[in-house]
């Protein structure tokens, strides 16, 4: 009788490709993600205990407690927020507005940019809220 003998194979697992794979996954994620800074301008805002984080946050319009009126961090003329708006969102995929109004604001001035935001185009207008928890 003759005895059969096996061969042994000999699994070798070569990392490098696996490391590479990773460190690509690693250069996209960090290129693709967003960082949104929070806007220089300081105002407080109203409290709400429906307040919730807006992470989408792509056109902000900021209204100070004196009236002045800034799109990302530019001074903006009531008179020419309307065509400011719409050159804004002329090139957005996604046409969200977010108003962060002082809470001494004039509701009479919040209404007038919520309007000419509607008017420039916004497919949708939102004000910021701040936690009451957390008063600002």
């Amino acid at each position: 009788m003759e005895l059969y003998r096996r061969k042994k194979t000999v699994i070798d697992l070569n990392i490098a490709p696996l490391i590479d794979i990773v460190f690509l996954l690693l250069i996209f994620f960090m290129l693709g993600s967003k960082f949104i800074a929070d806007q220089g301008i300081t105002i407080k805002l109203p409290a709400a205990d429906s307040a919730a984080a807006q992470n989408n946050t792509i056109l902000s319009v900021v209204i100070t407690g004196d009236g002045t009126i800034s799109i990302n961090n530019r001074e903006v003329k009531p008179e020419s927020l309307e065509q400011e708006l719409a050159r804004h969102l002329d090139g957005m995929h996604e046409k969200n507005i977010i108003i962060r109004a002082d809470r001494d604001v004039p509701l009479d001035l919040a209404v007038q940019v919520m309007d000419a935001s509607k008017k420039a185009g916004a497919e949708g207008v939102t004000i910021a809220t701040g936690r009451k928890d957390r008063e600002q």
